[in-house]
């Protein structure tokens, strides 16, 4: 028991002397569409941004998008101007290969300032997000950006659960051998 201790201690202290995370977007295609008037209205295909090797995707005349690992972001529009206030008036991202770990939520980031948007014009699955900001104004300092995560537990997530489970298999073994003695 004592040496399942202390194994416990020692990896738990590896865990979290060097926490790591696990990677979403970095390395992966995702793909950028306008949709426009309906949801299923593919207005302009942007085409795909590979994260974390690929600049910014530029929408000449309009905005541009950037990522990282965990954000994708609207920025450095154009002109100051408004949605049309069609059933849809925004963009899809998506996974290109599939590749991505699947999405479990998506929320604002502090940055945006987008008068108006607010999470109910964010909905999304398993592999992409849909933006609706009919109806909205922007001018040339408006930001959107979300946050992004997925279901992958973090590597000391799992290091504390193998730890756990360590202990109660140690808990019941010795349980096992008092009943026998």
């Amino acid at each position: 028991m004592k040496r399942i201790v202390i194994f416990v201690a020692a990896l738990a202290t590896a865990t979290f002397a060097a926490p790591a995370s696990a990677i979403l977007l970095s390395g992966h295609p995702v793909g950028i569409q306008y949709v426009y008037p309906y949801l299923g209205t593919i207005n302009h295909d942007l085409g795909s941004n590979t994260v974390g090797t690929d600049g910014p995707t530029i929408w000449p005349e309009n905005f541009s998008f950037s990522f990282t690992d965990t954000t994708a972001t609207a920025s450095d529009f154009t002109e100051s101007n408004g949605w049309n206030p069609t059933p849809f008036n925004g963009f899809r991202l998506y996974d290109v290969n599939g590749t991505i770990p699947t999405f479990t939520s998506v929320t604002i980031d502090p940055a945006s300032n987008m008068f108006g948007f607010n999470a109910s014009r964010i909905t999304f699955d398993a592999n992409n997000i849909y933006v609706n900001w009919n109806g909205l104004n922007y001018d040339v300092n408006t930001v959107v950006k979300l946050n992004i995560n997925s279901a992958v537990p973090e590597p000391a997530n799992w290091a504390l659960m193998i730890a756990g489970f360590s202990l109660v298999g140690a808990a019941a073994r010795r349980r096992c051998t008092a009943v026998a003695a």
